[in-house]
């Protein structure tokens, strides 16, 4: 009687599926564990401005971002299959458009946007510029996800993860 071994191999999708519910179950979990730690940091006052700010980050975010929603870019790299690269440039440059035109609104609207907005002046570029990068790891990500490329997209959920925290120290440490 012979003993034969079967390998089972997962095909692509299965595999992309798989590192994609890793690497997210880490992310989570990183926020999990960094939020309480981030929040004994801040004083009374800083807790009350944290939901604030990421209430207009949503706010902001979702116009700046001018659809570049997931269905979007899946349907964008489908059409232009043979520029694929091309298009999530585009689609980049328009995210970052949109980041540059908030910048350029904000500058001499500052004090008057700080005022309805209850942020601060550093606040609102730091804002504008979480805007810009996660326009970037949104694009990059969708393309990554569309060619089921699931170990750099691990790689960036996981940079993400655990680049948060750190840039929201910094943002509390070096903004007033």
């Amino acid at each position: 009687m012979e003993s034969t071994k079967k390998r089972i191999s997962l095909r692509l999708p299965a595999k992309a599926g798989i590192w994609n519910i890793i690497s997210g179950v880490v992310a989570r979990g990183v926020g999990v564990v960094g939020t309480p730690l981030f929040t004994r940091l801040l004083t009374p006052a800083e807790y009350g401005l944290y939901p604030l700010y990421t209430t207009w980050l949503s706010v902001i975010a979702s116009v700046a971002a001018a659809g570049l929603t997931g269905s979007a870019m899946y349907r964008g790299f489908q059409r232009y299959a043979h520029k694929k690269e091309e298009f999530a440039s585009a689609a980049t440059g328009l995210g970052l458009s949109g980041a540059l035109l908030l910048l350029i609104i904000g500058i001499p609207l500052a004090p008057l946007i700080s005022q309805i907005s209850g942020l601060g002046y550093s606040v609102l570029l730091a804002l504008i510029g979480e805007i810009a990068l996660s326009t970037v790891i949104s694009v990059r990500s969708s393309l990554l996800r569309y060619e089921y490329k699931y170990k750099a997209l691990a790689l960036i959920n996981l940079f993400s993860a655990l680049s948060t925290p750190l840039f929201s120290v910094a943002v509390l440490f070096f903004t007033p």
